[in-house]
């Protein structure tokens, strides 16, 4: 069975946006633009730090993450990352490419982000041993950033209300001209992901709690590609 992993790597040796290869419709590419600012601003990145992006994508992200770092570092499918040298014009990037959590980093950093990645694991065990792997790599005194959770109890609660409805038709018309010509995401079709929710955003809240990590859920601007219904985990490392 394919996973998500394989079908980013599909995705690279396509013809797509690089939008459309982060994951994103190209109707979205504004906001993808405002990413990094708030990235940033959660893992309180700095000069002086080391950054590791796990799912880098082809580089929307850890690009301009990689000019305020001292280092930055991307993990992804190698076809994923043969895009990255064209994108990524100023900062120290190293590439390595598999999948996590089954490879062995070199290194441990002061920051870590992973963007818009745990919806695609195949269940919560796997949630979990992700989270626990990336923690082996973060420095003492280090941020772990989970970013981009789709709530669906957070997705709902704003499609109840007026803006959301106005939202939603919006966005039905905007989708019209995107899928005019087939949608490049149905090859997503048939593969194992997870859904996140009020109760399995706060479990992992305790989990991580207990485990010595100061952990907390951060809202997400509303300007960016799904701020409406996602938030973020960040984890503070003794």
């Amino acid at each position: 069975m394919k996973s998500a992993f394989d079908v980013y790597g599909m995705l690279a040796r396509s013809d797509y946006s690089p939008t459309i290869q982060a994951g994103r419709r190209n109707i979205q590419a504004d906001a993808e633009n405002l990413v990094a600012d708030d990235v940033a601003a959660k893992l309180g990145l700095r000069p002086e730090h080391s950054l590791l992006e796990i799912g880098c994508g082809p580089g929307a992200l850890l690009c301009p993450l990689a000019e305020r770092a001292a280092q930055a570092t991307g993990v992804d499918h190698p076809d994923v990352l043969a895009h990255i040298r064209a994108h990524c014009k100023k900062g120290e990037v190293t590439l390595i490419a598999g999948r996590f959590p089954e490879l062995t980093l070199p290194d441990t950093y002061d920051r870590i982000v992973a963007y818009s990645v745990l919806h695609y694991m195949t269940d919560y065990a796997a949630v979990e041993q992700f989270i626990d792997a990336a923690l082996q790599y973060l420095n003492p005194r280090g941020r772990l950033l989970l970013g981009d959770l789709p709530n669906s109890d957070k997705a709902a609660r704003f499609r109840a209300g007026e803006e959301g409805k106005a939202f939603e038709r919006a966005w039905q018309e905007r989708m019209k001209g995107e899928v005019a010509h087939g949608d490049p995401f149905e090859v997503f079709s048939g593969i194992a992901t997870c859904s996140f929710s009020d109760e399995r955003i706060m479990r992992l809240v305790s989990r991580y709690r207990d485990a010595g990590y100061d952990t907390y859920v951060l809202p997400q601007p509303v300007e960016l590609p799904y701020g409406h219904t996602r938030e973020d985990i960040v984890l503070y490392a003794p």
